[in-house]
């Protein structure tokens, strides 16, 4: 499943670009929504928004699923509610938010973290040129206590779902009660 929110950031124009000869339209710039298919993981989706509706609305989500514990589904989700860069022109589009996300941890479809919770210590990002078809986005996090979020049965399940990925790694280290997440999707927009 993948989340389909939004997060209206502050209006951006194309406004006019001068130049010696005089004042002249700018170069449109790309709007709209992409959904990019990881190339090696079918089950890796990441999807930017970069739309303009009055509001410019811009924004980073995704998920990425594999078979866990008892052969159930296991699917981690994120989400940008809020951006901290973002820049587009004619061909390209790029997001960014450096310091924190939120996540979603799911076990066929019902959530076992209570829902989405901010992680203060994420970086995620992702571009897109429509025009080559390509897109690329990069999650990495970590924090104090999986636990706090999930029961080491659940942990253990989602190292288990992920424990062949090359796109995804969720570590933990019990000694010093931490956790890093890792995911890449990079592959064609669907």
């Amino acid at each position: 499943m993948r989340v389909l929110r939004f997060v209206t950031a502050a209006s951006l124009s194309a406004g006019l670009a001068l130049t010696a000869g005089g004042a002249r339209a700018a170069s449109p710039v790309i709007s709209g929504s992409w959904e990019v298919v990881d190339e090696k993981e079918a089950n890796n989706f990441c999807d930017l928004f970069f739309e303009n509706d009055g509001d410019t609305i811009v924004g980073i989500d995704g998920s990425v699923s594999g078979i866990g514990t008892g052969g159930l589904v296991n699917e981690i989700l994120y989400f940008t509610p809020e951006v901290s860069n973002a820049s587009r022109n004619s061909k390209s589009a790029n997001v960014k938010q450096g310091s924190f996300s939120e996540l979603d941890f799911r076990i066929d479809g019902a959530t076992v973290s209570g829902g989405f919770q901010e992680v203060e210590k994420c970086s995620v990002s992702e571009s897109v040129n429509p025009g080559k078809g390509k897109g690329n986005a990069k999650v990495t996090c970590k924090g104090d206590n999986l636990n706090a979020i999930l029961d080491a049965n659940e942990v253990a399940s989602f190292q288990t779902a992920f424990s062949s990925s090359k796109r995804v790694k969720i570590k933990t280290n019990t000694n010093k009660g931490t956790w890093s997440l890792s995911i890449t999707c990079k592959g064609t927009i669907d």
